[in-house]
Formats: structure tokens, sequence, C-alpha cells
């Protein structure tokens, strides 16, 4: 019997994993769940219909081109849709969003375009599942006692010291079913990388989203990130991040899934790419030694993954995940 797989996160995250399960060639459809609280950019715009209340779509939009099969890279077709989805014109607008503000319905999530990309034999291995279809804020309270209202905040604050200490939902929304039965139903959970609040346990605040979590028999997994987030997760223990997400959660994970490199070993290794961090975002690597890791009491799961980008006209460089030495990874998992 196929094992029943869902992702969780934001888009960037979510999407590299979902390409990372797809390249292991052991999994043929994911049930991945997106936060639609984002309201930063053009979203926010956009968000505010005539009655105020429209949800956002940009991360799903990623998520669902992650979820194309790999297989069909090269397809004319394929290669459109890309380029309409991902696409950013000279005012940096995702050009795709028109696409997905016209088909997206509040009820049916993405099932319209889903069955258009079908007709232009295009094959989807998943389905894009919002964690609610309801409008809702983040709001999130500094370790200072400051409150901010909005995802977008959370981003513009990313570098400022005082750490987000709790978030939750104004208004208070329910659970969109599917992603509950989703949940429910798994076999593997895959929490993704990004942020760790506006992108990943925001998720979890929908009225019913903490509850699936409790039934679920699933094994669930945290892929970490690589870099800190000043506001979110600068001295995170492993330890410490695994009780923040078994409290929004309601659930111990399985186990985390981290860079095989400590954060002295990268900074030693990749010294230009780590002061670049430091200075412009006041992050540093997110890698553990093992006692660190022992101190978490879960399963352990290290990779090789760490894909270094360098822009040099930019004086910039980034780090990322390498789907296809992470879906090695997630191979010995599923």
């Amino acid at each position: 019997m196929k094992r029943k797989i869902v992702t969780i996160g934001g888009g960037t995250g979510t999407a590299l994993v979902n390409e990372a399960l797809l390249l292991t060639q052991r999994v043929d459809f994911i049930d991945s769940i997106v936060t639609p609280f984002d309201n930063g950019g053009e979203t926010q715009r956009r968000r505010l219909d005539s009655y105020g209340q429209e949800i956002a779509y940009s991360d799903a939009i990623r998520i669902l081109v992650s979820l194309i099969d790999p297989k069909t890279k090269s397809d004319p077709n394929v290669q459109v849709i890309n380029r309409w989805f991902l696409h950013r014109d000279s005012r940096d607008k995702v050009l795709g969003r028109e696409i997905v503000n016209t088909f997206f319905d509040k009820h049916a999530g993405f099932s319209q375009i889903e069955k258009d990309l079908a007709d232009l034999g295009i094959k989807l291995n998943g389905q894009v599942l919002p964690s609610s279809t309801k409008f809702s804020h983040i709001v999130f309270t500094t370790t200072s006692g400051l409150t901010y209202k909005g995802e977008n905040l959370l981003d513009e604050h990313k570098t400022s010291r005082d750490m987000v200490a709790k978030i939750e939902l104004q208004p208070k929304v329910v659970a969109y079913k599917p992603a509950e039965k989703a949940i429910e139903e798994a076999d593997i959970i895959f929490l993704s990388c990004g942020s760790l609040y506006g992108s990943l346990l925001c998720n979890f605040l929908p009225v019913g989203m903490k509850a699936a979590m409790r039934l679920t028999k699933a094994k669930i997994y945290l892929v970490t990130n690589l870099f800190t987030s000043r506001n979110e997760t600068h001295g995170m223990t492993p330890l410490k991040l695994a009780n923040i997400v078994k409290e929004y959660t309601g659930r111990q994970i399985t186990g985390l899934i981290t860079p095989r490199m400590t954060r002295i070993e990268f900074e030693k290794a990749y010294p230009k790419t780590s002061y670049l961090y430091q200075v412009r975002e006041n992050s540093y690597f997110l890698g553990w030694n093992e006692a660190d890791l022992a101190e978490a009491k879960v399963d352990i799961i290290r990779h090789e993954a760490v894909k270094i980008i360098e822009f040099p006209d930019e004086n910039k460089i980034i780090v990322r995940h390498d789907p296809e030495k992470l879906a090695e990874t997630l191979t010995s998992i599923l």
C-alpha cells in the first residue's frame, strides 16, 4: 500500500521539499498544505477586495508548480506554465497571480487550475491545500511586549533583536477540512523549512489543525533552515526548536532533517558567505554539533544538501538546499 505523504509550510521551503520528494521516485502524490496568511507585497494589495477579505495565493503558486511531475520538465507546456506562474516582470509582479486570482475557489481550492493543467497534459503529483480558506492576519508578540499585525511585518523585522515570543490569528478562523483530513490520514508529514512562525507554525493556528495533528499516526519530520532569522531562530537549539514545534502543533516530532556540517565547519569552509549573512541579515549558519542534537531526543537525519549560489555582479551569495542531494537523504526515510 502506498504511503500518504503530507508537506506543510510556506511557498519556498515546501516547494523545495516537494521537489526533493518527487526526485526520490518513491512518492507519487503529495498533499501539500500551505499558509494563506502572507499579506506582503503584491498579495497585500490584492487581498483587499471589495469586502477586504481575500486570502493570499503567492505561496500556493510556488507549491502548485513544485508538484508538476519532474519527468515532464522539458515539456513545452510545462515551460510555459512556469513562465506564467513564476516569472516576474520589471515591476516585480508575479504574472501568474492574476491567473490564480481568476481560478482560485475558496471552497474547492485549486481544483479548477488542476483540471485545466490536466487538460494540457500536465501531470501534478499532488494537490495544494490551504490551511484555511478564511481571511485572517498573523499577529505576533515580541519578547519586549510589542505586538505587530501582518506577516509582512514579521519579515520587515527579521534582523531585529526583539524576538518573536508568540503568534496568533486575528480573527480566529477554522481550518480547511480537506487539510485536516490529509493530516489525519497521513503516514509521513514533512514540516518544511522557511520562516518558523510566518511560514510553518501559522498553519496550525486555524481551529481544527492542532486537533488533526493529535489524531494522526504519522511520523513527523522537520526540515530545518540553513540560516537563522534574527527575530525567530537566533540562538535556537534543537531541543528548543522541537519544543516550539510541539507547542504549536500539539505533537512531538519524530526527527530533525538537518545539515551534517556544523556552524564552525561552515564558517571555516565559507568565510565570505558567513560574513555576508552576518553583516546583511544578522544571521548565521544553523548547523549543530552532536552534543546539541543529542539533547533533542528525536531522530537526527543529516544531509549534505547545502548549496552555495553566487551572484558575482551583485556581490551576493545565497545558501539553499540542493533538492537532488536532499532527495538522497529523504530516500532513507521513505
